[in-house]
């Protein structure tokens, strides 16, 4: 089909070459304009030949296998792309990389280490290793406690339930859509 245009360019440049030398050498200005107009025409001619057998003529077969060629090779190429599994691996594991490194400087001030940020298909699942703690000198704070009460009562939330907060609003998320693991077994 590409050397069929090709050739059809060539014949309307052949033409317009003849038709300008048989106007340059024609006897008299005065039948100028007329054959100026008949070349004109005959030009649109050879364009609406070729254009009315590709919609009206042998060259819709042409048109149509070469439609139905271009619709078999698009849907070979989407059936053997591998690709949109792996962007979809490779965009998760970029969100968990940034979420890590957004949250792992809040978990070090609650004593934590962040070991990893894994992507579920409702929550985000974060994995956390309790820091080394070094025998620190200084202050020792006395809280008084109450026999009954649990840590929560005394202090209004857990360290807990302090991060998770912490850990949403870095994220930008509601908290139920989080889930803290660390070390000891706790959830």
């Amino acid at each position: 089909m590409g050397d069929s245009f090709f050739e059809f360019i060539r014949q309307i440049g052949v033409f317009i070459l003849c038709a300008q030398c048989l106007i340059h050498f024609c006897a008299g200005k005065s039948y100028e304009k007329y054959v100026r107009l008949l070349v004109g025409i005959m030009v649109l001619a050879q364009f609406i030949t070729p254009v009315s057998m590709l919609f009206f003529g042998a060259g819709r077969v042409e048109l149509a296998a070469e439609v139905k060629r271009f619709g078999q090779e698009l849907s070979e190429a989407t059936q053997k792309n591998p690709y949109p599994e792996q962007r979809e691996k490779d965009t998760f594991k970029a969100l968990e990389e940034e979420m890590a490194d957004r949250l792992s400087q809040k978990a070090e001030e609650y004593g934590f280490t962040l070991a990893e940020v894994k992507l579920d298909e409702e929550k985000i699942l974060i994995f956390l290793h309790p820091q080394r703690q070094e025998k620190e000198t200084g202050r020792i704070q006395m809280v008084e406690v109450k026999v009954g009460e649990s840590k929560e009562t005394t202090t209004g939330t857990s360290p807990v339930a302090e991060l998770v907060r912490e850990f949403s609003i870095l994220l930008g998320i509601h908290q139920d859509y989080l889930e803290i693991e660390w070390e000891e077994g706790g959830r």
